[in-house]
């Protein structure tokens, strides 16, 4: 006895990536994951030009399935998770009268000068 696959039809399903296609509306879930996918690769490029040359990102699909009269609805959607942004961080002194500023209040400042000749020699200043 010879066993014969069954006719293929073009609606068929056999795939994982052809399933996919068909997850929401003309392939919505697809069409919405390439463009998340470009926007994970900018998301790297921006956030490893901004650091170590290093970044992470991902991307988490989840397809439900329920049986219901016969008829198997599928479902579908996804999380991003992108680079986090560079922290930027600062370091300054609180004022008297309650201000913020880059130069330590409590530290003395050298009364130093710039001095300049026309002929780039070494001057001694006292």
């Amino acid at each position: 006895m010879e066993i014969t696959e069954p006719s293929r039809s073009p609606y068929d399903v056999r795939t994982f990536t052809g399933l996919l296609a068909r997850v929401g509306e003309q392939g919505a879930l697809e069409a919405a994951l390439t463009n998340e996918l470009r926007e994970i690769v900018a998301a790297l490029q921006d956030a490893a030009m901004d650091g170590n040359g290093k970044a992470k990102a991902s991307l988490k699909v989840e397809i439900t399935f329920g049986l219901d009269g016969g008829m198997v609805k599928i479902g579908g959607n996804f999380k991003t998770s992108l680079p986090k942004a560079k922290d930027f961080r600062s370091h300054l002194f609180v004022t008297p009268d309650n201000f913020l500023t880059m130069i330590n209040p409590r530290q003395r400042e050298l009364p130093l000068t710039t001095v300049a000749t026309s002929h780039g020699e070494a001057v001694r200043v006292s």
